[in-house]
């Protein structure tokens, strides 16, 4: 069975998803521009048996779910364009993204539950300091 392609579609929300099952799907993405991604498994591994996806995104939003370095990669040719990035509850892999989108996210939004501020307030200071090109930043906790 063969994908159908999605010419309109520039939004996609995603929750509870394997990233290596969803891939297929994102290939056919061609002018995605926002992407949310929702208690998700990445899979990041399996990633590399795929092209990277043809869009390119301005709006990134990650909840509760921890992209591991082989999808922060895999989503690296699409990051490029990035203006705005929320994330919240992605523990160290904030460090990731940075290594990988940095120098490209104008506006950053980082939300931290409260229980949780003394385990991850060092780790999210210590890898917003790889969003050099910063314009906006607000850190919630």
């Amino acid at each position: 069975m063969s994908l159908p392609e999605y010419p309109y579609l520039r939004e996609l929300i995603v929750s509870g998803q394997n990233f290596h099952l969803l891939a297929p799907l994102l290939l056919r993405l061609s002018i995605l521009e926002s992407f949310e991604i929702l208690q998700s498994h990445n899979g990041g591994d399996l990633l590399e048996h795929f092209s990277p996806p043809p869009f390119k995104l301005s709006t990134l939003s990650i909840s509760q779910t921890e992209p591991s370095p082989g999808l922060c990669k895999w989503l690296e040719s699409s990051s490029q364009s990035i203006e705005c990035l929320g994330v919240q509850e992605i523990g160290v892999s904030l460090g990731h993204l940075a290594k990988v989108i940095g120098g490209f996210v104008q506006k950053v939004h980082v939300k931290i539950l409260v229980d949780s501020i003394a385990d991850s307030d060092s780790e999210t200071i210590s890898a917003l300091f790889g969003f050099a090109g910063l314009r906006r930043l607000r850190v919630d906790g």
